[in-house]
C-alpha cells in the first residue's frame, strides 16, 4: 500500500492506493482520497512531555476536534463518494523523539464525538467544536483491552476482547469501547460500540 499525507494550511489531503488488495472474486484494488476542510476557529488540545530526566527523549501531541471528510473512495469495480456532513476524521497528531518508557494511548470515535487518551490519567473529548478534558482517571490495562475510570464518575470505560497486533516494542489493541462520558452541568454521552484503537509501549527488560 502507498500512503500519503497532504496539508496545506487548515486543508489535508489522505491520499492511499493499494492495487493488488483482494476486494471480491475477480476484483482488486483500492484507492481513495480524503480531503479534510479544518474549521480554523476550531479548538485544539497541545501537551509537551519529557519522558526521560535528561528531556533527550519527549512527546510533543496535539488533538483537534472533528473535521469533516469529503473525497472518493474505490473499492474494485464500487467507488463511493465521501460526503462532509456524514463523515468526519479525528486526528490526533504527535512527534518526538521516543524512548522505551511505558506509554498509553488511546482514540475513538463514533462521527460525532471522539475520545483521545493521551495517557493513563487524562481524556480529552471532542464534540460539537470544543474539546472537553477529563482528568484524574484510573486506567486498568487488560490483556486484550483497558478499563477507564475518572475519579468524579464522568467518564467510564471498557474495552474488551479486542484485536492485538504487535509491532516492535508498540502494541496496538483494535476494538469497541462501550461506556459513557459526561460534561461539565450535561447529560451522560453513550459511547457504546465506538470504534478505535490503543497503543502501549511496554519498558523492555534488560538482557
Amino acid at each position: 500500500m502507498r500512503t500519503a499525507f497532504i496539508r496545506r494550511g487548515n486543508t489535508r489531503n489522505i491520499v492511499l492506493c493499494a492495487p493488488k488488495f483482494d476486494v471480491k472474486k475477480a476484483e482488486k484494488g483500492i484507492d481513495a482520497r480524503f480531503i479534510l476542510n479544518q474549521d480554523q476557529y476550531a479548538q485544539s488540545y497541545v501537551t509537551a512531555e519529557a519522558l526521560t530526566k535528561n528531556r533527550k527523549n519527549f512527546l510533543l501531541d496535539e488533538i483537534y476536534t472533528l473535521i469533516p471528510v469529503s473525497g472518493i473512495f474505490r473499492r474494485g469495480n464500487e467507488i463511493e463518494t465521501i460526503l462532509p456532513d456524514k463523515v468526519h476524521a479525528t486526528i490526533d497528531w504527535g512527534r518526538g523523539r521516543f524512548s522505551t518508557k511505558p506509554m498509553f494511548k488511546a482514540l475513538f470515535s463514533n462521527g460525532r464525538v471522539a475520545l483521545s487518551m493521551i495517557n493513563r490519567n487524562c481524556c480529552a473529548v471532542s464534540i460539537d467544536g470544543k474539546i472537553y478534558m477529563i482528568k484524574d482517571i484510573s486506567t486498568k490495562l487488560t490483556r486484550n483491552g483497558f478499563t477507564a475510570n475518572s475519579a468524579d464518575g464522568r467518564l467510564n470505560l471498557t474495552l474488551k476482547d479486542g484485536i492485538p497486533l504487535q509491532t516492535s516494542s508498540a502494541l496496538q489493541i483494535f476494538g469497541c469501547i462501550q461506556g459513557s462520558v459526561t460534561l461539565e452541568n450535561e447529560k451522560p454521552i453513550d459511547v457504546s460500540n465506538m470504534p478505535g484503537v490503543t497503543w502501549r509501549i511496554s519498558k523492555q527488560k534488560k538482557s
